[in-house]
Protein backbone atom coordinates (compact mmCIF):
# COMPACT_ATOMS: atom_id res chain seq x y z
CA UNK A 1 0.00 0.00 0.00
CA UNK A 2 0.93 3.38 -0.97
CA UNK A 3 2.53 5.49 2.10
CA UNK A 4 -0.10 8.03 2.94
CA UNK A 5 0.36 11.53 3.67
CA UNK A 6 -0.25 12.48 7.39
CA UNK A 7 -4.13 13.09 8.20
CA UNK A 8 -2.69 16.25 10.42
CA UNK A 9 -1.66 17.66 6.79
CA UNK A 10 -4.78 16.15 5.33
CA UNK A 11 -7.11 17.93 7.56
CA UNK A 12 -5.57 21.13 7.57
CA UNK A 13 -5.80 21.11 3.90
CA UNK A 14 -9.19 20.65 3.86
CA UNK A 15 -10.26 22.71 6.11
CA UNK A 16 -8.40 25.56 4.45
CA UNK A 17 -10.07 24.63 1.13
CA UNK A 18 -13.29 24.73 3.19
CA UNK A 19 -12.82 27.84 4.54
CA UNK A 20 -10.56 29.30 1.79
CA UNK A 21 -8.53 31.21 4.11
CA UNK A 22 -5.78 29.89 6.69
CA UNK A 23 -6.84 32.39 9.64
CA UNK A 24 -9.71 30.65 9.24
CA UNK A 25 -8.68 26.62 8.91
CA UNK A 26 -6.62 27.69 12.18
CA UNK A 27 -9.49 28.81 14.62
CA UNK A 28 -11.51 25.77 13.47
CA UNK A 29 -8.43 23.38 14.15
CA UNK A 30 -6.96 25.60 17.81
CA UNK A 31 -3.81 26.15 16.03
CA UNK A 32 -2.08 28.92 14.46
CA UNK A 33 -1.90 30.33 11.18
CA UNK A 34 1.84 29.40 10.51
CA UNK A 35 0.94 25.70 11.82
CA UNK A 36 -1.76 25.38 9.26
CA UNK A 37 0.64 26.89 5.91
CA UNK A 38 3.44 24.20 7.45
CA UNK A 39 1.14 21.26 7.45
CA UNK A 40 -0.05 22.27 3.77
CA UNK A 41 3.72 22.62 2.76
CA UNK A 42 4.22 19.22 3.99
CA UNK A 43 1.36 18.10 2.26
CA UNK A 44 2.21 18.67 -1.31
CA UNK A 45 5.92 18.12 -0.68
CA UNK A 46 4.70 14.74 -0.35
CA UNK A 47 2.99 14.79 -2.95
CA UNK A 48 4.97 16.60 -5.37
CA UNK A 49 2.36 18.94 -6.23
CA UNK A 50 1.22 22.62 -5.52
CA UNK A 51 -2.40 22.00 -4.51
CA UNK A 52 -3.02 25.18 -2.71
CA UNK A 53 -2.49 29.15 -4.30
CA UNK A 54 -2.37 32.10 -1.68
CA UNK A 55 -3.84 35.17 -3.50
CA UNK A 56 -4.72 38.69 -2.02
CA UNK A 57 -7.74 37.06 -0.83
CA UNK A 58 -6.95 34.26 1.01
CA UNK A 59 -6.31 30.84 -0.40
CA UNK A 60 -7.68 29.02 -3.24
CA UNK A 61 -7.29 24.98 -4.56
CA UNK A 62 -5.40 24.36 -7.79
CA UNK A 63 -7.61 22.05 -9.71
CA UNK A 64 -5.28 18.88 -8.23
CA UNK A 65 -6.28 20.52 -5.52
CA UNK A 66 -10.01 20.72 -5.88
CA UNK A 67 -10.25 17.15 -6.59
CA UNK A 68 -8.34 16.09 -3.27
CA UNK A 69 -10.40 18.63 -1.28
CA UNK A 70 -13.38 16.88 -2.58
CA UNK A 71 -12.39 13.53 -1.48
CA UNK A 72 -10.88 14.19 1.45
CA UNK A 73 -14.47 15.89 2.21
CA UNK A 74 -16.28 12.73 1.45
CA UNK A 75 -14.10 10.63 3.23
CA UNK A 76 -14.14 12.57 6.36
CA UNK A 77 -17.97 13.04 6.30
CA UNK A 78 -18.37 9.24 6.16
CA UNK A 79 -15.58 8.71 9.24
CA UNK A 80 -17.85 11.43 11.26
CA UNK A 81 -20.48 9.06 10.15
CA UNK A 82 -19.12 5.70 11.55
CA UNK A 83 -18.00 7.49 14.76
CA UNK A 84 -21.41 8.77 15.45
CA UNK A 85 -22.80 5.45 14.44
CA UNK A 86 -21.07 3.66 16.95
CA UNK A 87 -21.41 5.75 19.44
CA UNK A 88 -24.83 5.74 19.15
CA UNK A 89 -24.70 1.77 19.35
CA UNK A 90 -22.96 2.02 22.32
CA UNK A 91 -24.98 4.25 24.34
CA UNK A 92 -28.15 2.38 22.99
CA UNK A 93 -26.59 -0.60 24.82
CA UNK A 94 -24.89 1.10 27.75
CA UNK A 95 -27.68 1.26 30.73
CA UNK A 96 -26.12 3.40 34.32
CA UNK A 97 -28.01 3.04 36.95
CA UNK A 98 -27.85 5.79 39.93
CA UNK A 99 -28.83 3.99 43.34
CA UNK A 100 -28.72 4.57 46.76
CA UNK A 101 -25.83 2.33 47.93
CA UNK A 102 -27.80 0.22 50.36
CA UNK A 103 -30.38 -0.70 47.66
CA UNK A 104 -28.12 -1.59 45.57
CA UNK A 105 -26.50 -4.10 48.15
CA UNK A 106 -29.16 -5.09 49.87
CA UNK A 107 -31.74 -5.37 46.58
CA UNK A 108 -30.76 -4.43 43.61
CA UNK A 109 -27.09 -6.79 43.08
CA UNK A 110 -28.97 -10.18 44.20
CA UNK A 111 -31.70 -10.11 41.41
CA UNK A 112 -28.92 -8.49 38.72
CA UNK A 113 -28.69 -11.98 37.20
CA UNK A 114 -32.72 -11.97 36.51
CA UNK A 115 -32.22 -9.30 34.34
CA UNK A 116 -29.49 -10.13 32.35
CA UNK A 117 -31.06 -13.45 31.81
CA UNK A 118 -34.03 -11.30 30.01
CA UNK A 119 -31.48 -8.63 28.34
CA UNK A 120 -27.90 -10.07 28.51
CA UNK A 121 -26.74 -7.76 25.82
CA UNK A 122 -27.31 -4.81 27.96
CA UNK A 123 -24.09 -3.25 29.66
CA UNK A 124 -25.51 -2.29 32.52
CA UNK A 125 -23.19 0.14 35.13
CA UNK A 126 -24.44 0.80 38.81
CA UNK A 127 -23.47 4.06 40.08
CA UNK A 128 -23.97 3.34 43.80
CA UNK A 129 -24.82 7.28 45.10
CA UNK A 130 -26.71 9.13 48.07
CA UNK A 131 -27.42 12.34 45.25
CA UNK A 132 -30.52 10.83 43.47
CA UNK A 133 -30.52 14.00 41.28
CA UNK A 134 -27.48 13.47 39.10
CA UNK A 135 -29.26 13.22 35.64
CA UNK A 136 -27.70 16.98 34.54
CA UNK A 137 -24.64 16.12 35.37
CA UNK A 138 -23.97 12.55 34.92
CA UNK A 139 -24.58 9.97 31.97
CA UNK A 140 -27.45 8.51 33.84
CA UNK A 141 -29.74 6.63 31.93
CA UNK A 142 -32.17 5.23 35.27
CA UNK A 143 -32.14 6.70 38.87
CA UNK A 144 -34.31 4.80 42.13
CA UNK A 145 -35.27 8.36 44.18
CA UNK A 146 -37.26 8.65 46.73
CA UNK A 147 -40.35 10.39 45.71
CA UNK A 148 -40.76 11.54 42.40
CA UNK A 149 -38.89 13.63 40.60
CA UNK A 150 -40.03 17.27 39.63
CA UNK A 151 -41.40 18.13 36.43
CA UNK A 152 -42.68 16.59 32.74
CA UNK A 153 -39.04 16.27 32.14
CA UNK A 154 -39.23 12.90 33.66
CA UNK A 155 -41.32 9.66 33.88
CA UNK A 156 -41.51 7.55 36.84
CA UNK A 157 -42.45 3.77 37.77
CA UNK A 158 -43.62 2.97 41.20
CA UNK A 159 -40.90 0.19 43.56
CA UNK A 160 -41.87 -0.20 46.71
CA UNK A 161 -42.87 1.52 50.11
CA UNK A 162 -40.36 2.81 52.65
CA UNK A 163 -41.54 0.81 55.76
CA UNK A 164 -39.00 0.21 58.78
CA UNK A 165 -39.07 -2.15 61.78
CA UNK A 166 -36.47 -3.53 64.36
CA UNK A 167 -34.65 -6.24 63.55
CA UNK A 168 -32.28 -8.67 65.35
CA UNK A 169 -30.14 -12.20 64.64
CA UNK A 170 -32.57 -14.97 65.81
CA UNK A 171 -29.89 -16.06 68.11
CA UNK A 172 -29.95 -12.72 69.73
CA UNK A 173 -33.21 -12.71 70.38
CA UNK A 174 -33.37 -16.44 72.01
CA UNK A 175 -30.27 -15.16 74.47
CA UNK A 176 -31.99 -11.93 75.36
CA UNK A 177 -35.08 -14.79 76.42
CA UNK A 178 -37.61 -13.54 74.20
CA UNK A 179 -38.04 -10.06 74.95
CA UNK A 180 -40.33 -7.03 74.27
CA UNK A 181 -39.59 -3.53 72.66
CA UNK A 182 -38.17 -2.65 75.91
CA UNK A 183 -35.23 -4.55 76.39
CA UNK A 184 -34.04 -1.96 73.55
CA UNK A 185 -32.93 0.38 76.77
CA UNK A 186 -30.43 -2.28 77.51
CA UNK A 187 -29.24 -3.89 74.12
CA UNK A 188 -26.88 -2.50 71.56
CA UNK A 189 -28.61 -0.45 68.90
CA UNK A 190 -27.09 -0.25 65.63
CA UNK A 191 -27.89 2.44 63.33
CA UNK A 192 -27.04 4.41 59.99
CA UNK A 193 -26.43 8.06 59.64
CA UNK A 194 -29.16 8.34 57.07
CA UNK A 195 -31.45 6.33 59.56
CA UNK A 196 -31.40 7.74 62.53
CA UNK A 197 -34.95 9.85 62.26
CA UNK A 198 -36.62 6.12 61.40
CA UNK A 199 -34.94 5.05 64.75
CA UNK A 200 -36.66 8.10 66.44
CA UNK A 201 -39.75 7.58 64.52
CA UNK A 202 -40.23 3.96 65.32
CA UNK A 203 -39.56 4.48 69.07
CA UNK A 204 -41.81 7.50 69.52
CA UNK A 205 -44.82 5.65 68.10
CA UNK A 206 -43.57 2.98 70.68
CA UNK A 207 -43.85 5.02 73.12
CA UNK A 208 -39.93 5.02 73.74
CA UNK A 209 -38.76 8.62 72.94
CA UNK A 210 -36.50 8.65 75.73
CA UNK A 211 -34.25 6.37 74.25
CA UNK A 212 -32.25 9.39 73.25
CA UNK A 213 -30.71 8.32 69.18
CA UNK A 214 -27.97 9.55 68.26
CA UNK A 215 -26.73 9.47 71.88
CA UNK A 216 -27.07 5.67 72.37
CA UNK A 217 -26.09 2.69 70.11
CA UNK A 218 -23.06 2.35 67.25
CA UNK A 219 -23.79 4.23 64.28
CA UNK A 220 -22.33 3.28 60.51
CA UNK A 221 -21.98 5.11 57.68
CA UNK A 222 -24.61 3.24 55.64
CA UNK A 223 -27.30 0.87 56.35
CA UNK A 224 -25.82 -2.63 54.80
CA UNK A 225 -23.12 -1.82 57.57
CA UNK A 226 -26.24 -2.25 60.54
CA UNK A 227 -27.66 -4.86 59.14
CA UNK A 228 -24.35 -6.98 58.99
CA UNK A 229 -23.86 -6.07 62.89
CA UNK A 230 -27.46 -7.39 63.35
CA UNK A 231 -26.72 -10.61 61.57
CA UNK A 232 -23.59 -11.09 63.23
CA UNK A 233 -23.69 -9.14 66.97
CA UNK A 234 -26.16 -9.00 69.73
CA UNK A 235 -28.12 -6.00 68.97
CA UNK A 236 -30.93 -4.36 66.62
CA UNK A 237 -30.90 -2.50 63.28
CA UNK A 238 -33.59 -0.62 61.76
CA UNK A 239 -34.65 -2.19 58.80
CA UNK A 240 -36.76 -1.96 55.75
CA UNK A 241 -37.96 -5.40 55.04
CA UNK A 242 -38.20 -5.28 51.27
CA UNK A 243 -34.15 -4.53 51.69
CA UNK A 244 -33.76 -7.66 53.48
CA UNK A 245 -36.31 -9.83 52.16
CA UNK A 246 -33.67 -12.71 51.67
CA UNK A 247 -32.80 -12.43 54.76
CA UNK A 248 -36.34 -12.50 56.46
CA UNK A 249 -36.92 -15.59 54.07
CA UNK A 250 -34.04 -17.27 55.90
CA UNK A 251 -34.58 -16.02 58.71
CA UNK A 252 -30.53 -14.89 59.38
CA UNK A 253 -32.77 -11.74 60.61
CA UNK A 254 -36.09 -11.50 62.34
CA UNK A 255 -38.92 -8.38 63.28
CA UNK A 256 -39.30 -9.85 66.57
CA UNK A 257 -41.80 -6.42 67.47
CA UNK A 258 -44.11 -6.76 64.56
CA UNK A 259 -44.48 -3.01 64.60
CA UNK A 260 -43.46 -1.37 61.48
CA UNK A 261 -43.77 2.77 60.46
CA UNK A 262 -43.68 3.65 57.30
CA UNK A 263 -42.60 7.26 55.58
CA UNK A 264 -44.87 8.84 52.69
CA UNK A 265 -42.29 8.67 50.25
CA UNK A 266 -41.77 5.48 48.75
CA UNK A 267 -39.31 4.30 46.01
CA UNK A 268 -39.30 5.13 42.63
CA UNK A 269 -37.11 4.41 39.32
CA UNK A 270 -37.04 7.38 37.16
CA UNK A 271 -35.62 7.81 33.56
CA UNK A 272 -35.99 10.81 31.71
CA UNK A 273 -39.10 10.86 29.20
CA UNK A 274 -36.89 11.42 26.12
CA UNK A 275 -35.37 8.29 27.15
CA UNK A 276 -38.23 6.09 26.83
CA UNK A 277 -37.86 5.27 23.73
CA UNK A 278 -34.44 3.49 24.16
CA UNK A 279 -35.72 -0.27 24.90
CA UNK A 280 -33.05 -0.60 27.45
CA UNK A 281 -34.53 2.45 29.11
CA UNK A 282 -37.83 0.80 29.04
CA UNK A 283 -37.21 -2.62 29.46
CA UNK A 284 -34.93 -2.16 32.58
CA UNK A 285 -37.13 0.77 34.27
CA UNK A 286 -40.52 -1.98 33.55
CA UNK A 287 -38.32 -5.04 35.20
CA UNK A 288 -37.36 -3.41 38.23
CA UNK A 289 -40.95 -2.07 38.94
CA UNK A 290 -42.44 -5.69 38.67
CA UNK A 291 -39.45 -6.97 40.81
CA UNK A 292 -40.18 -4.63 43.22
CA UNK A 293 -43.73 -4.92 43.57
CA UNK A 294 -43.47 -8.84 43.70
CA UNK A 295 -40.79 -8.53 46.31
CA UNK A 296 -43.36 -5.83 49.00
CA UNK A 297 -46.54 -8.46 47.83
CA UNK A 298 -44.05 -11.39 49.07
CA UNK A 299 -43.51 -9.74 52.26
CA UNK A 300 -46.80 -8.86 52.72
CA UNK A 301 -48.24 -12.43 52.39
CA UNK A 302 -45.13 -14.12 53.85
CA UNK A 303 -44.69 -12.98 57.67
CA UNK A 304 -45.19 -15.07 60.09
CA UNK A 305 -46.50 -13.89 63.96
CA UNK A 306 -45.61 -15.76 67.00
CA UNK A 307 -48.45 -17.09 69.32
CA UNK A 308 -48.88 -13.17 70.82
CA UNK A 309 -49.30 -11.84 67.11
CA UNK A 310 -46.09 -10.15 66.58
CA UNK A 311 -44.28 -10.41 63.58
CA UNK A 312 -41.09 -12.62 64.11
CA UNK A 313 -39.88 -12.82 60.34
CA UNK A 314 -41.14 -14.60 57.01
CA UNK A 315 -42.08 -18.65 56.50
CA UNK A 316 -39.71 -20.41 54.66
CA UNK A 317 -40.30 -21.05 51.33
Amino acid sequence: MRRLPGFRSLVCFEAAVRTGSLSAAAREMNVTPGAVSRQIAVLEQHLGIRVLERNSRGVVATSKGILLARHLSDAFSDIAKAIDEIIDRDRESALTVNVYPTFAIQWLVPRIADFHAIAPDVDLRIRPSLNENRFDKEEISVAVCIGLPQGPLFTSLPLFRRRFVPVCSPNTFSCLGNPGPDILYRTQIYYSDMHVDQWKLWLATMGMEQLALPHVGIRFENSSLAYQAAREGTGFAIAQPALISADLESRRLIAPFGHEVEEPEQYWVSCRTKDLGRSTVALFMKWLSETAALTDRNYDNARTFDPEGNSVGLASP
